[in-house]
């Protein structure tokens, strides 16, 4: 029994002493350790491109965040899990688009993700990592889809689109 009440009293105030410590400095910053942000997109985009005429779909991004609880700065792991096909034969590549929530492109390294060719809806999962995001800004997503290179006319389609934004502070 005096092992177990020794053992409370050292706990708490090693408890106590850390809460202590982390508001004495005043740069400690109280976070979570997981914050998450979530879309779904059953209909999703089909595009047909002839030659001299291709429309550009209208895309609607996924908000994320803000995650001010993740502190100021947090990483992020963007997982986008979707079904597509193209014309036969047809190589397409994805990639993501996040932005500062009504303004600049935040860049991506390495993000450009190859596709098989695929003339039936195929299903693909495909992650990126983006590193320093600001806790307290809101971002908007989203996951481009298209040919490589230039073909004169091709069509593509996407659908059941999933984004999940997984953040922890850096």
């Amino acid at each position: 029994m005096r092992k177990v009440i020794t053992l409370v009293c050292v706990s708490l105030v090693a408890a106590v002493g850390g809460v202590m410590l982390g508001s004495v400095g005043g740069s400690a910053a109280i976070t979570d350790l997981y914050a998450r942000s979530t879309s779904f997109d059953h209909q999703g985009v089909s595009i047909h491109c002839a030659p001299g005429d291709c429309a550009i779909p209208l895309v609607l991004p996924s908000p994320v965040g803000p995650f001010p609880s993740l502190g100021g700065s947090y990483d992020a792991v963007i997982t986008a899990s979707f079904t597509y096909k193209g014309t036969p034969g047809l190589r397409m590549e994805a990639s993501p688009h996040l932005c500062v929530a009504g303004g600049d492109p935040v860049g991506i390294p390495w993000s450009v993700r190859p596709l098989p060719a695929s003339s039936h809806f195929r299903a693909v999962t495909l992650t990126w990592l983006v590193k320093g995001l600001d806790g307290t800004t809101g971002y908007e997503l989203y996951v481009g889809l298209g040919p490589v290179g230039s073909p004169s006319s091709y069509d593509v389609s996407y659908k059941d689109m999933t984004l999940a934004v997984e953040g922890s502070p850096t």
